[in-house]
């Protein structure tokens, strides 16, 4: 009986399932010109879209921008790693991270702790056509007492965890000092050169006026002009080469400090050399223990480390002490309530080679972070070693620099006076006063070269933080010894 009922209700409803399906198969007002116009109106939808969010991205930049703070005035190094600290946005996601790894330890310390649950039941059950009510209140409480070690190995990998977010965050610090300290003194280097040039070409053009009045008393040649004007169209293309040199410096330290390119400061300091020796096993070690990247490896190491004895845990036993209540109808439709305690002990004996397969992946993983530890200690040497050969060339350069600019400037007094006596020409003196240009110049790029070793010896050592003072990298503007070189 059942089988003919199905025959005919499938007779009647797949001919009516096949015209129905003809029917939207064979629509005749699909054609190809509607198709045609309405993918151009999906192109048309599409586009305008596409300009609207480009509309909303240019209004967001826009507002991103008005939205920097402008500063005014002085500006030191120390003001401009503050703000840099203050306002770089991956430095306070960093600092997000910490409160993952507050909320990991609390989790981990849940394992030691009870856990309490409320349950709420309520089903009908129908036994020979007869329905019976059943309606329940529970409350269960579990203390663990042992989990093989897995509580306290949870416990030290969450604050193994929060160790490596802080040596995270550490490590973003020193690379934005680093950087802004970088881009400070790039300006300042920039801020000297364009002074240099300026003084060049002020000097360049009191002495082309000069030799063209000697020319007319013709006491110098054409050539002399010449030569005169050529050294004047250098130093004018060297002094606006340096002025945007500098408004890019400028530009790139705004953009780091995060701060409105529409600010408008005056740098404080110069640039300063400082002689300072290391020694390489000495300064390698003190990189092995400061640098956080290190510290870090160390502690991903750690954690890979408790990571195994949590593994190992699963296959220990659990114990439980567990106390729990109910209240409800179950017998002859009476409210009694029903009170259990106990203990619990559980041992797996087989679990698909499941822990088998985690204790591989976490012996695994050990190595792996023992292995990235070792090739960070190799690379925090080359680095130091590579830190300190710069070091040592910025020495040797600066040293040769300051011989060269004081044989420049004892070249031009030689000259000068000749040419006051009719011994030298005019030639000779603009061509020792270029000769001097071009020796300041490069006197400044060692000195900031220096610097910048400096710097990279810090931070390859892991020695850069936010309260050290900056002095020892950019001097004061009345600082005696910036004085003395400035007289040298």
């Amino acid at each position: 009986m059942k089988n003919n009922i199905l025959f005919a209700f499938l007779v009647c409803i797949l001919p009516l399932t096949a015209a129905f399906v003809g029917c939207q198969s064979f629509d005749t007002g699909d054609t190809v010109a509607d198709i045609r116009n309405e993918l151009l109106e999906r192109a048309k939808e599409r586009k305008e879209a596409q300009a609207g969010e480009a509309d909303e991205r240019r209004d967001r930049t826009r507002r991103g921008t008005e939205e920097l703070p402008v500063i005014l005035g002085k500006l030191t190094l120390s003001d401009a790693v503050t703000l840099a600290m203050a306002n770089n946005r991956t430095l306070k996601t960093a600092y997000l991270t910490r409160m993952d790894a507050d909320g990991a330890i609390m989790e981990a310390y849940a394992g030691a702790l009870p856990n309490a649950n409320l349950s709420l039941d309520a089903h009908n059950t129908w036994i020979d056509g007869d329905s019976d009510d059943t309606y329940s209140l529970g409350v269960e409480v579990v203390q663990p007492l042992w989990r093989s070690g897995a509580v306290s190995a949870g416990v030290r990998f969450a604050k193994l965890y929060a160790a490596s977010t802080d040596f995270t965050i550490r490590e973003k610090v020193q690379s934005i000092i680093y950087s802004v300290v970088q881009k400070y003194m790039t300006v300042l280097l920039n801020v000297h050169l364009v002074d240099v040039y300026e003084d060049a070409n002020a000097v360049a053009e009191r002495l082309l006026e000069t030799t063209r009045n000697r020319r007319q008393q013709g006491t110098v040649s054409d050539y002399e002009v010449l030569r005169a004007g050529v050294e004047v169209a250098n130093t004018k293309a060297a002094l606006i080469n340096a002025n945007n040199a500098l408004q890019s410096a400028m530009v790139l330290l705004f953009r780091e400090m995060g701060v409105s390119q529409e600010s408008k400061v005056e740098f404080s300091g110069e640039l300063k050399y400082s002689p300072e020796h290391f020694v390489l096993e000495t300064t390698s070690l003190k990189a092995f223990q400061e640098r956080p990247d290190i510290a870090r490896a160390q502690a991903a190491l750690f954690m890979a480390e408790e990571n195994m004895k949590i593994v190992k845990s699963l296959y220990g036993p659990r114990a439980d002490v567990f106390a729990s209540a109910d209240y409800s109808n179950a017998r002859a439709d009476e409210w009694n309530d029903t009170w259990t305690v106990g203990a619990r002990v559980r041992l797996p004996i087989f679990d698909g080679f499941e822990r088998r397969g985690k204790l591989i992946s976490a012996v695994s993983k050990r190595d792996q972070a023992a292995e990235a530890l070792r090739d960070l200690e190799d690379l925090s040497h080359v680095e130091v070693v590579e830190a300190l050969l710069k070091l040592k060339y910025a020495d040797e350069l600066y040293v040769s620099q300051m011989k060269n600019l004081d044989l420049s400037r004892e070249a031009l007094r030689i000259l000068e006076t000749g040419s006051s006596f009719g011994r030298n020409t005019q030639v000779e003196v603009l061509d020792a006063r270029a000769a001097l240009t071009q020796a300041m110049g490069t006197y400044y790029n060692a000195v900031y070269s220096h610097g910048i070793a400096r710097l990279g010896v810090r931070y390859a050592t892991g020695t850069l933080y936010p309260d050290d003072s900056m002095d020892e990298l950019v001097a004061t503007p009345d600082a005696e010894e910036t004085k003395a070189a400035e007289q040298n």
